[in-house]
């Protein structure tokens, strides 16, 4: 993982390189950071019972008969922790205003994007998906091994 700004990586984060190409000084860039820092644990808290009330959902909802009044009453808590991280959002991009003057698009806030059935993936989980991916790829690419 040090190749993709872990910390004591070699050189700049991908996030970093990113916010370089628009203009925003280091100094400030390493502000943006540390404040990003310091909201990790909560964003983790936070992702991990996304992760548990999803899969709670899909497992009502795997059934052969399921129980609606279940099924919505998650689908209510995944409506609640969804407020809860834009509250969480909020309180970051504030803090990094009021500290370093820069206003960045809600995009950035985490330094990630939304991947598969609306999970937040960082910097970190979308490098190593691109890692396996190209792995797979040149799996693909080779011929198939001689049956034994």
């Amino acid at each position: 993982h040090a190749a993709h700004g872990a910390p004591g990586a070699q050189g700049p984060s991908m996030h970093m390189m990113m916010m370089e190409k628009h203009g925003i000084p280091p100094e400030k860039m390493m502000a943006i950071e540390k404040i990003k820092g310091e909201f990790k644990d909560r964003l983790f808290a936070w992702k991990q019972d996304q992760y548990a009330k999803e899969a709670e959902l899909e497992a009502i909802m795997s059934q052969a008969q399921p129980d609606l009044t279940k099924a919505k009453a998650a689908a209510k808590d995944l409506g609640a922790l969804h407020e809860a991280l834009m509250g969480i959002k909020i309180e970051m991009r504030a803090k990094i205003i009021k500290e370093t003057g820069i206003r960045l698009p809600v995009d950035h806030d985490m330094g990630g994007m939304m991947g598969p059935k609306g999970m937040m993936m960082d910097m970190m989980d979308m490098m190593d998906m691109m890692d396996k991916m190209k792995g797979m790829k040149g799996r693909m690419m080779q011929p198939p091994a001689a049956e034994q």
